[in-house]
């Protein structure tokens, strides 16, 4: 049986055959989803606290459906009896879902807040190594290069090697200029359609390069901890989704017999 993982994104790209964006969570084949965290583009986004409470969520379902079940086969009771206790323990399960909602939310916004606190922290503690000047003038004569870079694949070596080692100031300045590279590099791409398709790849890469150049280490995991924390609550904040479906498809079928 084929198994699966969730995956936070740090950068666009493909994974298990589609297109994911950074910042978001998907669910892909737990394969991929190795792959992909061991290349450091996402990461597993639930730790084990978290995973628990999920856990939880499935096994409180299980439960229910078992308990339930119990009850439907009961031929000692009758049809009434049956729709009260099975009212009785949805409302039981009801107060126990809600618990568990309420401490997983509460254990993510509190995490989301300390990460907040922690990314205010790092930024405070970064301080540039050199001086801004030595910095403007280091990113301007990187910038003159690319303006007179003669061919696509020139000047996108000369940036990419420019990248291995690069400062994250001088990053910083970089990224400020991207406009002025995108437009230098642009104009060096032949007007096919293939050329441009690959151009327009190669642009978006070094864009991509160069921002992650640009946040130091610290910071990068702390940001990871603010995007994760932030998306999780966005998107996989509701454990309650099956439990939910449930009580509407259940209470469909008491007013289908209630109406005859």
């Amino acid at each position: 049986m084929k198994q699966y993982k969730d995956i936070y994104m740090l950068e666009n790209g493909t994974v298990d055959g589609s297109y994911r964006y950074a910042g978001h969570i998907y669910l892909v084949a737990e394969h991929a989803a190795d792959e992909i965290v061991n290349e450091k583009k996402a990461l597993f986004p639930f730790d084990t606290g978290l995973m628990q409470m999920r856990t939880q969520a499935d096994q409180l379902y299980s439960q229910f459906q078992e308990e339930e079940s119990v009850i439907k086969k009961n031929v000692r009771l009758t049809d009434v009896a049956k729709k009260d206790d099975i009212r009785e323990l949805t409302e039981k399960f009801d107060k126990d879902f809600a618990d568990l909602q309420k401490r997983y939310k509460e254990t993510l916004e509190s995490r989301l807040e300390l990460a907040k606190k922690e990314e205010s922290l790092v930024n405070l503690k970064s301080k540039p190594q050199f001086d801004a000047e030595t910095i403007r003038q280091e990113a301007g004569i990187i910038v003159t290069e690319v303006i007179m870079g003669t061919s696509l694949s020139e000047t996108v070596s000369y940036l990419e090697g420019k990248l291995e080692n690069m400062d994250r100031e001088l990053a910083r300045e970089l990224l400020s200029h991207f406009p002025t590279i995108k437009e230098a590099i642009e104009k060096s791409i032949a007007k096919t359609p293939s050329a441009h398709i690959k151009g327009v790849g190669k642009v978006r890469g070094l864009y991509e390069k160069l921002k992650a150049a640009s946040i130091g280490e610290a910071e990068a995991k702390v940001n990871s901890k603010v995007g994760i924390y932030t998306a999780i609550l966005q998107q996989s904040g509701d454990l309650l989704w099956q439990w939910r479906r449930k009580k509407l498809l259940q209470e469909g079928t008491f007013r289908r017999s209630v109406l005859g």
